[in-house]
């Protein structure tokens, strides 16, 4: 209900603005070759008009007509821990500096990672708190037509100084933190034994 109230609130020019910096709309190019690519979809976002409260209130909680990718979900995490800023994925390393676009101001990047690690140290995200990383997450579980509800769970970690972002999503996979949750805190936790998140800050599972 707040989510909803809150999108209503800011209404339809608002929502549709951040849409666009998040590139939520536009495929995602992650490899360029000389042949051919590699390309995520776009998500499927409905128009938002003023006055149309009902789609407001929908986009604002990620129901009705809107479909989003995991990638997308990975890029939009992705932001939050990098402070605001929004960077073209890739596949390969590149070897050259990458010049990244401020989509939020860094101080609403750090309000929504307190949020996040808030979600993890005592609300629907408790199962990630694990010792040894600083985990800031969100939980999600989106209505699917015709079958039980899809799991969805985003996080980055370590909390302050983020080193990997992790999107999962099971469909029909029910409750977020039931499903998509614990396969999220495996992947994290191995990465921390590959020493992928080498040079960020870790710290107890407080």
């Amino acid at each position: 209900v707040f989510f909803a109230k809150l999108a209503v609130r800011y209404g339809a020019d608002a929502c549709s603005d951040m849409v666009g910096r998040l590139r939520l709309t536009d495929p995602v190019v992650l490899f360029q070759g000389d042949s051919d690519a590699v390309v995520g979809k776009a998500c499927r976002i409905p128009v938002l008009t003023p006055g149309s409260d009902a789609a407001i209130a929908q986009f604002g909680i990620g129901q009705g007509d809107l479909l989003v990718t995991p990638l997308h979900m990975a890029l939009m995490t992705g932001v939050v821990a990098a402070g605001g800023m929004r960077y073209a994925p890739t596949l390969v390393p590149r070897p050259e500096a990458v010049e990244g676009v401020r989509v939020f101001s860094v101080g609403v990047a750090r309000a929504l990672r307190t949020l996040m690690r808030e979600t993890v140290v005592a609300g629907t995200a408790r199962r990630a708190n694990v010792v040894g990383l600083t985990v800031c997450g969100k939980t999600g579980t989106a209505q699917a037509p015709g079958g039980k509800d899809h799991s969805w769970f985003v996080c980055f970690a370590p909390a302050d100084s983020p080193r990997i972002v992790v999107t999962v999503l099971v469909e029909q996979g029910g409750y977020g933190a039931r499903t998509a949750l614990p396969i999220a805190v495996e992947l994290l936790v191995l990465a921390k034994q590959l020493g992928l998140l080498a040079g960020g800050a870790t710290g107890g599972g407080g």
